[in-house]
Formats: C-alpha cells, sequence, structure tokens
C-alpha cells in the first residue's frame, strides 16, 4: 500500500507554524502574567505610600511636636522664677487648652479617618489606649473649666507609653518595605530610587491646630 509523504518543504513549514504558535501562546501568557505581577506591585505600592503620606507619616510629625511642647513645658516649669509660683495652673491650663488637645484632635481623627491604612487588621492596643486618653483628658478639662471641679480620683486612662515608639517603628518599616518594592518594581538605581522617596519622606512636620 502506498504510503503519503508531503513535501519536505511543507512540513519544514507546518512545524515551524506549530512552533511559532506555541512560542506566541507561551509568550503572551507570560506578558499576562507579568502584567498581572505589575499591577498588583504597583498597587501595593500605592498603598505603601497611602499609609506613608496620609496616616503614619502625619501620626510621627504631631508625636514630634508634641514631644516639644512637653519638653519646653518641663524646662519652664524647671526654672520659672518663684513669683511666679502663683501662677502654675494657668500656665498648666494654656498648655492644655492650646496645644496637647489640639493636637490630640488632630491624632483622633487620624486614627478615626484612616483607619483602614493601619498596619494591622485590628486597631492596635496602644492605639486604644491613646483615644481613651484624650477623651479623659479633653472631658475632664472641659469639666474642669466649667464647674470647677476636678477629676483627679479618677484612675487609668494615663498616657501609652508605648505610642510614640510603636507610631514610629512602623513607620520605620513601611519606608523600608516602600524602598525595597521600588527597587522591584521600577527597576531603578539607588540614585532615582532615593529621589522617589525623597518625595515620599519630604512630610511636612509643621501642622496647623486650634
Amino acid at each position: 500500500m502506498p504510503t503519503l509523504s508531503m513535501p519536505t518543504p511543507i512540513v519544514a513549514a507546518i512545524i515551524g507554524a506549530v512552533v511559532a504558535a506555541i512560542g506566541w501562546v507561551v509568550a503572551n501568557n507570560f506578558a499576562r502574567s507579568r502584567d498581572i505581577e505589575s499591577r498588583q506591585s504597583q498597587a501595593h505600592l500605592r498603598y505603601l505610600e497611602r499609609q506613608i503620606e496620609e496616616l503614619y507619616g502625619p501620626l510621627e510629625g504631631l508625636l514630634s511636636y508634641a514631644s516639644t511642647i512637653y519638653e519646653l513645658e518641663q524646662t519652664r516649669k524647671q526654672y520659672r522664677p518663684a513669683e511666679q509660683a502663683n501662677r502654675d495652673s494657668d500656665v498648666i491650663r494654656y498648655f492644655i487648652e492650646q496645644h496637647y488637645i489640639p493636637i490630640n484632635q488632630q491624632i483622633v481623627t487620624l486614627l478615626r479617618t484612616k483607619a483602614h491604612l493601619m498596619v494591622n487588621s485590628q486597631t492596635p492596643e496602644s492605639f486604644k489606649r491613646f483615644l481613651a486618653y484624650a477623651a479623659k483628658l479633653e472631658c475632664t478639662h472641659n469639666l474642669w473649666r466649667h464647674t470647677e471641679l476636678h477629676s483627679f480620683f479618677i484612675p487609668g486612662y494615663e498616657y501609652p507609653a508605648n505610642f510614640d515608639e510603636e507610631v514610629k517603628a512602623t513607620l520605620h518599616k513601611l519606608r523600608e518595605n516602600h524602598t525595597r518594592l521600588i527597587r522591584n518594581v521600577i527597576g531603578r538605581d539607588d540614585i532615582n530610587v532615593k529621589h522617589i522617596k525623597r518625595k515620599i519622606w519630604s512630610i511636612p512636620l509643621i501642622f496647623r491646630h486650634a
């Protein structure tokens, strides 16, 4: 029985076409996979930037500002002239009303409106304690201001000692992750990475407060 055979050039052309088709499919799938990966990385990068720009950066700035005010208050208390001793309560009232409460209100607003940008899915314990502390300070001070009744006997609700450090540590980690992701996604050299970081890290540390 005679066998049918195709001319060699036709066979070669068919094989070439099949190989080309397979190559196109593989290349197309690879390109789509890279595109999906790139989009995911870009989304992650933007989320990191929002965490830094909108929550942890401003938080660190406010806490740094509040720390400076507190140091100023303590220094003044240490060196104030003896003849001003009878005005200590006025000085305390000034710092509370003009600085501490307004700063606390800005921090509370950040924690309330930017909760979706927190690193953990649940609000950290130190954040909860700060919210309780800020509420107590504002409420009891306003009570004293309007009625001259103090509330020193109410226990608890002290300023959380680890609140500042937790914010700083989280911001530092976010910045490290941001730098690493930029290198992976954009593939820029170190100089360009520093240029991009400068835009994200240069968050103003001067805040308006009522």
